[in-house]
């Protein structure tokens, strides 16, 4: 779609100003602090530059540099060069010499347009043995022109130009290596330039503050726009844009803004903390975008610019910047105008809870790329995936990079179920991850680049900056993978008048984000910095953080250095399976990096190597090295028999006791119940039950485990807490076998059991009758076509058809028995692979186990809650929707979640609908 019919060619663009000189030649086209720049001017400038291009051998087609700073000669430059049918491309003087000579030897321009001081500064510092291109001089225009036709009728650009033709090209910054050119045709402008023109409405009297650096595509929004209806540019040079005090003094004189997310939190706090809230109330039009923009930083856009309509902004350089659009503010009907403030008729606000960026643009599709199923979804309420964008808005392409635009630029396939137009034309991977809410808004999840593999799982870092900042912890986060373990940077928000220090200790800290975040997600270090290290760019450099002295950053305790021999022997271990020099003795193990299955190798560890000998309930209870030495020294003064002879189950409190609170127990865990622990807090006191049977078997293929065995330890646990009913239990997949059973072993002994709840309670039908098979196989004919085909796709890819459909009709094969303890000396990755499968087949032997005892018992349970996950369901369609449990209880209630399966306990939609059943449960019971 084109806005009004209209299009926005370069050559178009050229007109358009051509025809504003005629119509408004005194009207201020652009102003730079130095001069003002009429479009007149504008006009005849850019025309007698375009005829030195052209003396200079551009034609059209021909890259064209610009090496200028923002200023009204770079929208010179810009325009001469649309006039010659030349391709623009921007570079920066802020950019090292390096950097420079790798884009022009890639790029190969004709021809560089600069100014005689800057080209001065230029070829000192260029290497001799590399070609220069011909630099053309923007300066003093309208010197020595006498002799030149610079009537309206000269060089108005070729007027046959096509929408596949080259307009622009774009270098990436180039953080993550080489930098990269993107092609962008002069139907990608149209588009760029004709949506933000659609949306924006801009009127003449309107002024851009251009504060985007030129090598940003977004730049294009702030130097082109006001040109499509004689609008102003207002260049605000950086060094104003970094003094607030100036940049507000340009502020007062734009009505229209686009700003990155973090200029605009700074310039936030810099007007709360001067009382100057009140000063930027006549802007018209903001916009944000170009880096994840949390809710807060909309907050803060409202209370600086409460008359103006916001906006977040989502795309990229590779699809012309206009993806998609959020709008959380809309101004409906400007009044006149009342002394400094302007009057509006009505403004309209959008609720924010989380990092939108909104619908797609008109003229661009969105989709998420399902990696797993290999297929993508326009508009699917839940779905998560990677953005690709399609339409009129993506680029030709990566200069002299086919390799790479194949891996971004890609075909639409065939197979996909999407309407017929799209089939074979072109996506763009963005790399980025989002989500489908269900009002139909695209949610920001996060870069595919910075999504890391923390102990096998994968881990969304931007996930975890963002808590850190929502929390009000730092005013800003980066979150790196160091070894095997992540680590944090924070730099502390400015506190507020007569408030202490912001700052916190790394273990407060890690115990704030305890309450949030699963153990593997919880940085191993936390480090506050005073800014952020940035390339010449100015964006954010990563590699730095991971070079910098950790331990110096630390800040290495003189408390630390007096241990005891426990805590010296513990402290060591710890040292030694979190890959760390040094862990501070009052530091929880999990916060530096440690997980379950790492407790348990600490341990083996310390019982085999230094004879101290805990349970890994005491573990969770006491994991730091002073509380594990303290466990110990308490173990052997009361006598008590080894923890590894006597398996046990001991509760692990997850929330802090408060005994006008009802208590819920969660099966079989406890660190992965954190999140739901969390939420459940304000209304619950919550205890997790892991039993040693549970651990202990995982590094001793001998030892063995039954459903019915640590229901019987769990049942033990939970009435030495709680004396009486009612009892609400809680068990997550197999803890929700577990749960099932123990539900069943109170009733028997008539414990008031007051809600059976199963969080996606894995039954393995695999291991069920024929007739079970029998109806997995009649349940192919009723699952819907699509989901049909990804589920077979996937079982063929993985060489699992005929284990998932024809040979398996009873029990898998059980866990090698041969297999022993898994060795001290296997490398740690091993170990920890080792570890993981011997959990999956002890779980999966004692849940088939359970199952056939079920079959023949044929008991039934009266009354259970089932939450079930709709993803899981979609990548295995021919599982039963209630997973069989229907067979075993008389009542069951099925509430469907749009989270995947490990991520019922963790995705904050599914932790709230758990709660929220749970308080429905509870409240109900208090009526009865």
């Amino acid at each position: 779609m084109k806005s009004n019919g209209q299009r926005f060619f370069p050559s178009d663009l050229v007109v358009r100003v051509d025809r504003l000189s005629k119509t408004a030649p005194q009207s201020k086209a652009a102003r730079d602090g130095t001069r003002d720049l009429t479009y007149d001017q504008l006009a005849k400038e850019s025309r007698i530059l375009a005829s030195r291009l052209r003396e200079s051998g551009v034609q059209p087609g021909d890259v064209v540099g610009v090496y200028l700073p923002s200023s009204c000669e770079q929208l010179v430059a810009i325009l001469a060069i649309f006039r010659v049918s030349g391709v623009y491309m921007p570079l920066s003087p802020d950019h090292p010499i390096e950097y420079l000579q790798g884009i022009i030897d890639d790029a190969r321009p004709k021809a560089l347009v600069s100014t005689a001081e800057i080209t001065r500064a230029l070829e000192a510092a260029w290497p001799r043995e590399v070609r220069l291109p011909h630099v053309v001089d923007a300066s003093n225009q309208l010197e020595g022109t006498s002799n030149l036709d610079v009537s309206s009728g000269a060089l108005t650009t070729d007027s046959k130009s096509s929408p596949d033709d080259l307009a622009y090209l774009m270098f990436t910054s180039g953080t993550t290596g080489r930098p990269k050119g993107v092609l962008l045709s002069n139907g990608n402008l149209d588009h760029f330039i004709g949506e933000a023109n659609r949306l924006l409405a801009a009127v003449n009297h309107d002024v851009f503050a251009n504060v985007a650096r030129s090598t940003f595509s977004i730049s294009l929004f702030d130097l082109l726009v006001p040109l499509t209806v004689g609008a102003s540019i207002n260049f605000v040079k950086r060094e104003r844009v970094l003094d607030f005090a100036s940049f507000v003094h340009e502020l007062k004189g734009s009505t229209v803004l686009h700003a990155g997310p973090a200029l605009l939190n700074s310039l936030y706090r810099y007007l709360k903390a001067t009382s100057q809230l009140d000063q930027l109330q006549h802007m018209r039009h903001v916009s944000t975008g170009g880096d994840i923009v949390h809710p807060f930083v909309m907050e803060a856009m409202r209370e600086i610019f409460p008359n103006a309509e916001l906006f977040v902004f989502y795309g990229s350089t590779e699809v012309a910047c206009m993806g998609t659009f959020f709008q959380f503010q809309s101004i409906k009907g400007h009044g006149k105008s009342q002394g400094s403030k302007q009057v509006h008729a009505a403004i309209d606000r959008v609720d924010i809870d989380r990092p939108y960026v909104g619908r797609p643009f008109p003229g661009a599709q969105v989709f998420l790329y399902d990696q797993g199923a290999q297929q993508f979804f326009e508009s699917s309420s839940g779905q998560e995936g990677e953005i690709c964008f399609g339409g009129r808005g993506v680029g030709i392409g990566y200069l002299n990079r086919s390799e790479e635009t194949s891996k971004s630029f890609i075909k639409y396939p065939q197979s996909s179920a999407a309407s017929s137009d799209l089939l074979g034309k072109r996506l763009y991977r963005t790399g980025d991850y989002g989500r489908w809410t269900q009002s139909g808004q695209l949610e920001f999840l996060g870069r595919r680049d910075f999504q890391v593999q923390v102990r096998g799982m994968r881990v969304e870092t931007a996930g975890i900056e963002n808590l850190i900042v929502d929390l009000k912890l730092a005013q800003q986060c980066v979150v790196v993978l160091r070894g095997e373990s992540l680590s944090a940077f924070l730099v502390p928000a400015p506190p507020e008048p007569g408030v202490a220090s912001t700052r916190k200790q790394p273990a407060e800290l890690a115990k704030l984000l305890a309450k949030h975040l699963p153990s593997e997600m919880i940085p191993s270090g936390l480090y506050y910095l005073e800014k952020m290290p940035t390339n010449f760019n100015g964006k954010l450099d990563r590699k730095q953080l991971q070079s910098m002295d950790f331990e110096q950053l630390a800040g290495v305790s003189s408390a630390d250095s007096d241990l005891t021999t426990d805590e010296a022997q513990i402290a060591s271990v710890f040292c030694q399976e979190l890959h760390l020099a040094r862990v501070p003795k009052n530091e929880s193990f999990f916060a530096c990096g440690g997980h379950s299955l790492m407790a348990v190798l600490v341990l083996q560890r310390l019982h085999s190597e230094c004879g101290i000998t805990l349970s890994v309930a005491e573990f969770f209870e006491n994991p730091t090295v002073a509380g594990l030495a303290t466990a110990w020294q308490r173990r052997r003064a009361s006598g008590a028999a080894p923890a590894a002879a006597r398996p046990h189950c001991t509760p692990v409190r997850l929330t802090p006791l408060d005994a006008a609170k009802p208590t819920v127990f969660l099966l079989a865990g406890a660190h992965i119940y954190r999140n739901l622990a969390a939420q459940l807090a304000s209304f619950w006191n919550v205890y997790g039950l892991v039993s040693d049977k549970e651990t202990l078997p995982f590094l001793d293929n001998r030892l063995s485990f039954s459903v019915q065995e640590l229901a019987q330890d769990y049942l033990q646990a939970l009435t030495e807490i709680q004396k009486q009913g009612p009892y609400f239990i809680l068990g997550h997949s197999f803890g929700g076998v577990v749960a099932f059973q123990l539900a069943q072993d109170m009733t028997q002994k008539r414990l008031d059991v007051a809600a059976l709840l199963m969080v996606d309670a894995i039954m393995p039908e695999w291991a069920q009758p024929l007739r079970f098979r029998i109806m997995q196989f009649l349940r192919v004919f009723r699952t819907p076509p699509h989901l049909m085909w990804r589920f077979l796709k996937r079982a063929i890819k993985s060489h699992g058809l005929s284990r998932q459909l024809l040979t398996k009709w009873s029990i898998l094969p059980k866990a090698d028995a041969a297999q022993q303890s898994v060795p001290m000396d296997t490398p740690y990755e091993a170990r920890l692979g080792e570890m993981d499968r011997a959990r999956i087949h002890k779980k999966r032997d004692a849940a088939v186990a359970f199952m056939l005892g079920l079959e023949k018992s044929k008991a039934r349970y009266p009354e259970a809650t089932l939450f079930l996950s709709k993803t899981r369901h979609q990548e295995y369609p021919l599982h039963s929707r209630s997973l069989t449990w229907k067979r075993y209880v008389r009542h069951l209630d099925t509430i469907w979640i749009a989270a995947g399966h490990s991520e019922m306990v963790t995705d904050p939609v599914a932790i709230g609908a758990i709660a929220d059943e749970l308080k429905r449960v509870y409240e109900q019971r208090l009526q009865l």
